[in-house]
């Protein structure tokens, strides 16, 4: 079993669906934009691309490490000092539906998490979250 398992995740709240829409705004804009151009035209293109490389570093920034060895869940968001360490004692449910993960925690302070994972990331995080129990 390893030890460390990564997951790519993304936040299901109101601030990164308008993130994501105006991303694919601009990405769709800059191609009409250049679709509707006689020429090339490079400042669409420009959109373009800039839309799509803030799209990979968000997708790719998103990581959630499962520590196993630790017991910990670390949430890593796109800046890199935006870390947040969870143990699994902190952890008071997970739910799960169809590619969503919803995390509800101990403390009150914490809103729970939704969270949009692949399925291997919900085996994953059910995995870490029943090893609980069973210990």
């Amino acid at each position: 079993m390893n030890i460390i398992q990564k997951i790519h995740y993304q936040l299901l709240n109101p601030i990164s669906l308008i993130v994501w829409c105006w991303l694919g705004t601009m990405f769709f804009i800059g191609g009409i934009w250049q679709l509707e151009s006689n020429r090339f035209n490079f400042w669409a293109v420009i959109l373009m691309l800039s839309a799509l490389i803030l799209m990979i570093i968000m997708r790719q920034r998103h990581v959630l490490i499962i520590d196993y060895e630790h017991q910990t869940l670390l949430f890593r968001g796109i800046i890199l000092r935006n870390s947040h360490i969870f143990t699994r004692k902190q952890i008071q449910h997970l739910r799960l539906a169809p590619r969503q993960a919803i995390l509800s925690f101990v403390d009150a302070s914490y809103f729970p998490m939704h969270l949009v994972v692949s399925k291997k990331g919900q085996h994953l995080l059910n995995k870490f979250v029943t090893v609980r129990d069973e210990l």
